[in-house]
């Protein structure tokens, strides 16, 4: 029983990763307005989207002068203009500028792979010049030529892939894709989590761990990779899915999130943080915060104690030295499992990396589509999809200071500059 619950609850993982349209134009009308400066996509049922530039300084927004998208676009925004990533259906990205009068203009669109499900997932903006972006369906690493909107490199990640018995595939493994998930920028070198697990053709175990903890450390200069850290005891580096991210300390201290097969896996992997320390290259062998072994039956005080745990931490924010993460609390899936819509399930927590703890926060559950987290105007606010509504909520608040149409999925902090 405890795993069909553990199978059924990976949105992200598993149900965001449906088709990811966008465009297909030189051009395209979009929001308008004076004062945008939050970038963001909605989600209003399982097919359909929306991407727009709000203005956060109003109460609430609507999708009227969105560009209508399917569900789960990846949208980011950097340097002035505003990046989106696709995902099965389609493997597009496309770059957009803002007019003056705040519209999107689709300045390119492509591709980036003609045949097969490459699930392009999360830019990692270098500089104004240079991204990455890893594809986590065919197991690439791509160099993204910002100025012209090009692929600029494809580093083949396939050396680096786990089978079922840890074996690389460059020492005659079977399995040809490691997954490569969220990574972070750290002294000109690129650490790039590798999610290791079956994915797309598995009806039955898909993401079933196929190796270690895995991460890759690359020369940003060169594409050259440097190195390949493993550890054993977590597995599932990253969390696959679009606006996942590694955690770089004000210290320089990397902590990578485990999500152990997103609680699939029946083997015991345990979900949680390894750290890489600041001028290191190697996993610290003294640290592993092993997040699915907290009892959360005193912030859950009605719930069945052996339910007042968390299979895995999915999405996060590093903010004033503390860690902010949105996790599923097994005990609040109160519906069918696969509502994703109905169930609100994953809750706010904040993390003290180095004593190893986590504190409720005071804000309400969110669904699996709303659990984002990102900064806004120096403050940290969450994406929320609440039994009071959906919208962009503030830290500790129970009120969304913009109300939404549709399920916030992911949004950034707007410059124009």
């Amino acid at each position: 029983m405890k795993l069909q619950i553990f199978k059924s609850l990976i949105p992200a993982a598993l149900l965001l990763m449906t088709g990811c349209g966008g465009g297909g134009s030189s051009s395209s009308s979009g929001p308008t307005g004076d004062t945008g400066d939050i970038v963001i996509s909605t989600i209003i049922d399982n097919n359909t989207g929306f991407m727009s530039l709000i203005d956060g300084s109003k109460s609430s927004m609507t999708n009227d002068n969105g560009l209508e998208v399917t569900a789960s676009k990846g949208v980011y925004t950097y340097k002035g203009n505003v990046y989106v990533t696709g995902a099965l259906t389609d493997n597009k990205i496309a770059k957009y500028s803002v007019n003056s009068d705040n519209s999107l203009k689709l300045v390119k669109e492509f591709s980036i792979n003609d045949s097969g499900n490459s699930i392009p997932t999360t830019f990692i903006f270098v500089n104004e010049n240079k991204a990455y972006l890893p594809l986590a369906g065919s197991g690439e690493l791509l160099d993204i030529n910002l100025q012209d909107f090009t692929v600029r490199d494809r580093i083949d990640l396939s050396d680096y892939a786990m089978d079922g018995n840890t074996t690389l595939h460059s020492a005659g493994g079977t399995d040809t894709n490691p997954e490569p998930s969220a990574g972070v920028i750290r002294d000109g070198k690129l650490f790039l989590a590798l999610g290791q697990v079956n994915f797309l053709g598995h009806t039955e175990g898909a993401f079933l761990c196929r190796g270690k903890a895995s991460v890759l450390v690359i020369d940003i200069a060169t594409n050259t990779i440097e190195k390949h850290l493993t550890d054993n005891r977590t597995c599932t580096s990253g969390s696959i899915s679009p606006g996942a991210e590694l955690t770089l300390t004000d210290d320089g201290d990397i902590y990578v999130n485990n999500t152990a097969s997103f609680g699939y896996d029946a083997r015991g992997f345990r979900p949680g943080y390894l750290r890489i320390k600041a001028g290191e290259e190697q996993f610290d062998p003294d640290y592993f915060f092993n997040i699915g072994d907290l009892d959360l039956s005193a912030d859950f005080p009605d719930m069945n104690a052996s339910l007042a745990r968390t299979p895995y931490a999915y999405k996060e924010k590093y903010h004033n030295g503390t860690l902010y993460v949105t996790t599923l609390v097994l005990g609040l899936t109160t519906l069918d499992p696969n509502d994703f819509i109905g169930n609100k399930n994953y809750q706010p927590y904040a993390l003290d990396l180095e004593n190893q703890t986590a504190t409720k926060i005071d804000m309400l559950p969110t669904n699996g589509w709303s659990a984002h987290i990102t900064t806004y105007k120096g403050d940290l606010v969450f994406a929320g999809s609440t039994v009071d509504g959906n919208g962009i909520y503030k830290l500790g608040e129970k009120t969304p200071f913009i109300a939404t149409e549709g399920f916030p999925y992911l949004f950034y902090s707007y410059d124009k500059q």
